[in-house]
């Protein structure tokens, strides 16, 4: 290998792979004069030989370091030149400190200029990213501008209110910010390209006055050659003049920016009309987001307020509160029922304005028309915003709505719904939808007064307990001893106030009971679970017509009948004569003879039982007799077999024995004769 090409191998390995060692072969066949031209040429100092004679040291061989001294002064001097010295400039690194005395003021001149033309073109690409990205985050802080401002014109309730508007006045101060930072990347732009009619021309085309040069000018302190003032005017001037126009106004109106105040004449009118029209159409942007958010808030709120309003309604049923639990709660129902009306009037209020703005009359009118609402086109709502409705357009939506709104399927499903009819319906169609409308929604009341009739009649029950219960109370108490002829008198009245209440309660409780009997859907059902109960016919209680509702007498006897027929059975009847109770009236004699046959079986079975155990009582009290009479005479018949008794006590004496005599006798037939009949009638 011959000796240049080991100095390139060697050099290859130290400044390229990054070795950190030289072979002992590398060592004894390197030539040192190659090795320090080739250091001295790329900048090194001549220190680094160092470096070789460590390496080497470790193969115990010294290398030639005279030679490399010699190669290295040759190769620095290549290095120093100024064409390198400005190329090392022109890349940005730092100035060498290695060239001799003789080269070093020529070479550093070189490289300053190099460096400076580096400094210059870095700067100015920094300084155009900064724009570009001053530009981009403005647009997109804009964006957010738009939906904050949205969200403050359509907040509702002051903590909205109050977090929307902290988000604008942030908005608006980081738009601000940017601006500022992107006027002084702009500046510095200017500073470092000389190109100060472009500067000025950019700031003509946003509305920025000549004014702005000295703000740029500032950025210029270590750049040559000086700014130009005359080339910036010349740009702003031309950049104003192509500002000062309708579509520059309408842009930034859209924006919501104002224009710059400094345009004249013409231009001014130009630019202020396209202002104007830019504006309108930011503002009815930035309304109509902010009132669809302020209609779906209200919207999702709407449910929660309905429910608890329908929460308290019910607590305020209950029979258990106190007096001032039932006043807190209404005025908590009050509260609600406030706030619920507050919203759903914003709402109404909110749609009408959101429909102003939207301006599809014809979309409007056909949701008007297909609801069932009343002819109604806002039109004096919508000049208090400032806007038009289209009159006809409305009207020609509405009447196509109502061509789908004035069907019979529709009016059955309207009527369903338990919802009012406007009478909005032509007359040619108005006969179709009533069809469908009248039957459904009749039936809708007669369910919802069902509904209603039953939580009254459940109530009513429960009240009614809780004052028998407060009456067996009072009659408790007045049954104590040691009450005041006061006290008792208190709580006589009590109890006559309580009951008087109470038979005031059965009666409305008895009236809403037959008006939900009333509202039967089915008189033959009807008639059946009155017989199945043995009643006869209530109809005459009931009495139907007071409530305005006609029975259907045919089919409730029919059903009276057929109940009947289950109730009025021989079984029945047994059971009832067996407990002494009178035969059912509304059993007949023709038609359920089955039930008085059993009738008169369990009567004579119940007479037959009555009198066993009325003979069974005679003879227990006979029986409970012959023992004392007997006794009786017993005594009798010792009181006379002593002594000193008058003759007048002996005959009482002897009067009584005699009677008691003729009372055994007779008791022992009779006991013969109750046991002969016990035994005829089988016990």
């Amino acid at each position: 290998m011959s000796r240049s090409i080991t100095v390139a191998v060697v050099v290859c390995c130290l400044f390229v792979t990054g070795c950190s060692s030289l072979s002992k072969k590398d060592c004894v066949n390197a030539d040192w004069f190659q090795m320090g031209v080739q250091d001295g040429q790329a900048g090194y100092t001549a220190n680094r030989v160092s470096n070789y004679v460590a390496m080497c040291a470790k193969h115990d061989i010294s290398i030639d370091q005279n030679q490399y001294q010699i190669g290295h002064e040759q190769g620095i001097r290549r290095f120093c030149q100024p064409d390198n010295g400005y190329q090392q400039g022109l890349k940005g690194r730092s100035l060498p400190t290695v060239c001799p005395t003789d080269m070093q003021s020529a070479f550093a001149a070189a490289y300053e200029r190099g460096y400076q033309e580096y400094r210059l073109k870095r700067d100015i690409s920094d300084a155009e990213q900064a724009i570009k990205r001053g530009e981009r985050d403005v647009a997109s802080l804009e964006n957010e501008l738009i939906s904050a401002t949205a969200t403050l014109y359509g907040a509702v309730g002051d903590e909205q209110k109050s977090s929307a508007q902290q988000s604008v006045d942030d908005l608006n101060g980081r738009i601000q910010n940017t601006e500022l930072s992107t006027l002084a990347a702009l500046g510095k732009l200017a500073c470092a390209s000389g190109d100060w009619y472009s500067a000025g021309l950019t700031d003509g085309l946003a509305g920025r006055s000549g004014a702005t040069y000295k703000r740029h000018v500032r950025q210029c302190d270590t750049y040559h050659p000086l700014p130009s003032q005359s080339e910036y005017i010349k740009g702003q001037s031309e950049g104003i003049q192509r500002y000062c126009t309708f579509a520059t106004g309408e842009a930034l109106g859209l924006r919501g920016r104002s224009p710059s105040n400094l345009c004249q004449g013409a231009g001014k009118r130009n630019i202020e009309a396209g202002y104007e029209q830019g504006l309108r159409d930011y503002n009815a942007k930035v309304t109509v987001a902010g009132l669809k958010m302020r209609r779906d808030t209200l919207e999702q709120s709407l449910p929660a307020l309905e429910q608890e309003q329908a929460r308290l309604e019910n607590e305020l049923q209950r029979t258990d509160l106190t007096s001032q639990q039932k006043l807190t709660l209404t005025r908590e129902l009050n509260r609600v029922r406030l706030d619920l009306t507050r919203q759903q009037v914003n709402l109404k209020e909110t749609a009408t304005e959101l429909n102003c703005y939207i301006a599809d009359w014809q979309a409007i009118g056909f949701e008007a028309g297909e609801q069932g609402a009343v002819y109604e086109n806002d039109s004096l709502s919508c000049q208090a915003y400032g806007l038009r409705v289209d009159t006809e357009q409305f009207r020609i939506g509405y009447e196509l709505g109502l061509v789908n709104y004035c069907t019979a399927a529709n009016g059955q499903q309207v009527g369903a719904q338990g919802l009012e009819y406007a009478n909005v319906c032509p007359r040619r169609t108005e006969a179709d939808f009533l069809d469908g409308y009248l039957p459904a929604y009749r039936a809708y009341q007669r369910t919802e007064l069902k509904r209603l009739l039953t939580v009254e009649v459940a109530q009513s029950e429960k009240v009614l307990a809780n004052m028998q219960q407060e009456i067996d109370l009072l009659t408790n108490d007045l049954n104590q001893s040691g009450l005041t002829r006061a006290q008792r008198l208190t709580i006589i009245n009590e109890i006559a106030a309580l009951t008087k209440e109470e038979q005031a309660l059965v009666a409305d409780s008895q009236l809403q009971k037959a008006h939900l009997q009333c509202l039967t859907d089915d008189w033959l059902q009807l008639g059946k679970q009155h017989g199945a109960q043995g009643l006869s016919s209530q109809l005459r209680i009931l009495n139907c017509p007071r409530f305005e509702i006609a029975p259907d007498t045919s089919s409730y006897r029919n059903g009276l009948s057929r109940g009947l027929l289950s109730w009025c059975t021989v079984e029945r009847g047994y059971d009832m004569a067996l407990a002494g109770v009178a035969a059912s009236e509304a059993c007949s004699r023709t038609t359920h003879r089955e039930y008085f046959r059993g009738y008169s079986d369990g009567e004579s079975r119940r007479q037959k039982q009555d009198r066993i155990d009325q003979l069974r009582l005679e003879k227990l009290t006979l029986l409970e007799q012959q023992p004392l009479a007997t006794a009786r005479i017993q005594e009798i018949d010792l009181l006379l077999a002593g002594s000193g008794l008058s003759s007048s006590t002996i005959r009482r004496l002897k009067q009584e024995r005699l009677t008691l005599q003729q009372t055994l006798l007779t008791n022992e037939a009779r006991l013969e004769e109750i046991e002969k009949e016990l035994a005829a009638l089988g016990s």
